[in-house]
Protein backbone atom coordinates (compact mmCIF):
# COMPACT_ATOMS: atom_id res chain seq x y z
CA UNK A 1 0.00 0.00 0.00
CA UNK A 2 2.97 2.35 0.95
CA UNK A 3 4.39 1.75 -2.61
CA UNK A 4 0.85 2.74 -4.19
CA UNK A 5 1.03 6.15 -2.27
CA UNK A 6 4.62 6.59 -2.79
CA UNK A 7 3.48 6.20 -6.30
CA UNK A 8 0.90 8.51 -6.70
CA UNK A 9 2.61 10.80 -4.94
CA UNK A 10 5.38 10.97 -7.63
CA UNK A 11 2.85 10.83 -10.20
CA UNK A 12 1.38 13.76 -8.56
CA UNK A 13 4.72 15.88 -8.19
CA UNK A 14 5.52 15.08 -11.93
CA UNK A 15 2.17 16.25 -13.63
CA UNK A 16 2.35 19.39 -11.54
CA UNK A 17 5.78 19.60 -12.62
CA UNK A 18 5.07 19.74 -16.08
CA UNK A 19 1.92 22.13 -15.61
CA UNK A 20 4.13 24.65 -14.10
CA UNK A 21 6.96 23.82 -16.25
CA UNK A 22 4.25 24.67 -19.23
CA UNK A 23 2.98 27.69 -17.15
CA UNK A 24 6.29 29.01 -17.09
CA UNK A 25 7.49 28.67 -20.17
CA UNK A 26 4.13 30.48 -21.35
CA UNK A 27 4.76 33.61 -19.18
CA UNK A 28 8.25 34.10 -20.07
CA UNK A 29 8.12 33.07 -23.81
CA UNK A 30 8.84 35.66 -26.48
CA UNK A 31 5.96 34.75 -28.41
CA UNK A 32 3.47 36.86 -26.43
CA UNK A 33 0.66 38.09 -28.88
CA UNK A 34 1.66 41.40 -30.57
CA UNK A 35 -0.81 43.71 -30.60
CA UNK A 36 -2.19 44.92 -33.90
CA UNK A 37 -0.73 48.24 -35.04
CA UNK A 38 -2.95 50.26 -36.29
CA UNK A 39 -2.74 51.67 -40.22
CA UNK A 40 -0.84 54.38 -40.81
CA UNK A 41 -2.35 57.26 -41.80
CA UNK A 42 -1.69 58.77 -45.39
CA UNK A 43 0.92 61.51 -45.18
CA UNK A 44 0.83 65.06 -46.45
CA UNK A 45 1.36 66.08 -49.60
CA UNK A 46 2.10 69.42 -50.90
CA UNK A 47 -0.44 70.41 -53.26
CA UNK A 48 0.32 72.24 -56.67
CA UNK A 49 -1.15 75.81 -56.58
CA UNK A 50 -1.10 78.90 -57.59
CA UNK A 51 -2.32 82.20 -55.78
CA UNK A 52 -2.86 85.60 -56.25
CA UNK A 53 -4.76 88.16 -54.24
CA UNK A 54 -6.83 90.85 -56.42
CA UNK A 55 -8.45 94.06 -54.80
CA UNK A 56 -11.12 92.25 -53.46
CA UNK A 57 -11.07 88.58 -54.36
CA UNK A 58 -8.54 85.76 -53.74
CA UNK A 59 -7.91 83.45 -56.81
CA UNK A 60 -7.12 79.86 -55.92
CA UNK A 61 -5.60 77.68 -58.83
CA UNK A 62 -5.77 73.87 -58.39
CA UNK A 63 -3.05 73.30 -60.70
CA UNK A 64 -4.12 69.55 -60.31
CA UNK A 65 -6.36 66.95 -62.10
CA UNK A 66 -8.99 66.14 -59.09
CA UNK A 67 -10.68 68.22 -57.05
CA UNK A 68 -9.99 69.37 -53.58
CA UNK A 69 -12.35 68.48 -51.16
CA UNK A 70 -13.50 69.45 -47.40
CA UNK A 71 -10.51 72.60 -47.56
CA UNK A 72 -9.92 74.95 -45.18
CA UNK A 73 -8.36 78.33 -46.78
CA UNK A 74 -6.79 80.44 -44.21
CA UNK A 75 -6.37 84.22 -45.15
CA UNK A 76 -3.61 85.76 -42.51
CA UNK A 77 -4.05 82.82 -40.31
CA UNK A 78 -7.16 84.39 -38.63
CA UNK A 79 -10.04 84.15 -41.12
CA UNK A 80 -10.86 81.08 -43.35
CA UNK A 81 -13.19 79.87 -45.57
CA UNK A 82 -14.60 75.77 -46.17
CA UNK A 83 -15.11 74.54 -49.78
CA UNK A 84 -14.37 72.28 -52.09
CA UNK A 85 -11.79 73.55 -54.97
CA UNK A 86 -12.08 72.44 -58.25
CA UNK A 87 -9.31 71.87 -61.23
CA UNK A 88 -8.28 75.36 -62.59
CA UNK A 89 -9.55 78.59 -61.27
CA UNK A 90 -11.57 79.48 -58.08
CA UNK A 91 -12.46 82.97 -56.78
CA UNK A 92 -13.63 83.80 -53.32
CA UNK A 93 -14.23 87.08 -52.42
CA UNK A 94 -12.28 88.35 -49.49
CA UNK A 95 -15.73 88.90 -47.53
CA UNK A 96 -16.59 85.40 -47.34
CA UNK A 97 -12.99 84.97 -45.00
CA UNK A 98 -14.32 85.17 -41.63
CA UNK A 99 -12.72 84.73 -37.67
CA UNK A 100 -14.05 81.98 -35.86
CA UNK A 101 -15.92 85.20 -34.23
CA UNK A 102 -17.53 85.76 -37.80
CA UNK A 103 -15.26 88.80 -38.21
CA UNK A 104 -15.40 89.30 -41.85
CA UNK A 105 -11.87 90.19 -43.77
CA UNK A 106 -11.95 93.61 -44.92
CA UNK A 107 -9.52 94.15 -47.22
CA UNK A 108 -9.93 98.06 -47.09
CA UNK A 109 -8.06 97.83 -43.54
CA UNK A 110 -6.13 95.19 -43.79
CA UNK A 111 -3.85 93.63 -46.40
CA UNK A 112 -3.44 90.06 -47.26
CA UNK A 113 -0.41 88.93 -46.35
CA UNK A 114 -0.69 85.07 -45.91
CA UNK A 115 -2.30 81.87 -47.48
CA UNK A 116 -2.81 78.37 -46.15
CA UNK A 117 -5.02 75.72 -47.68
CA UNK A 118 -5.49 72.62 -45.80
CA UNK A 119 -7.67 69.90 -47.37
CA UNK A 120 -8.97 66.09 -46.34
CA UNK A 121 -9.41 64.71 -49.83
CA UNK A 122 -6.56 64.44 -51.25
CA UNK A 123 -5.13 65.03 -47.13
CA UNK A 124 -2.64 67.56 -48.59
CA UNK A 125 -2.00 71.46 -47.60
CA UNK A 126 -0.11 74.69 -49.27
CA UNK A 127 1.60 77.41 -47.98
CA UNK A 128 1.74 80.87 -49.56
CA UNK A 129 2.82 84.57 -48.79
Amino acid sequence: MEKKKESSRTSIVIVAGIVLFIVASAIFSDDQPTVAEEPSAPSLRELNATVTVGPSLVNLINNEEVMWKDCRVYLNDDYEIFVDIEPGGNKFNYSNFVTSDAERFNYRTTKPVGIFISCKDPKGYYSGK
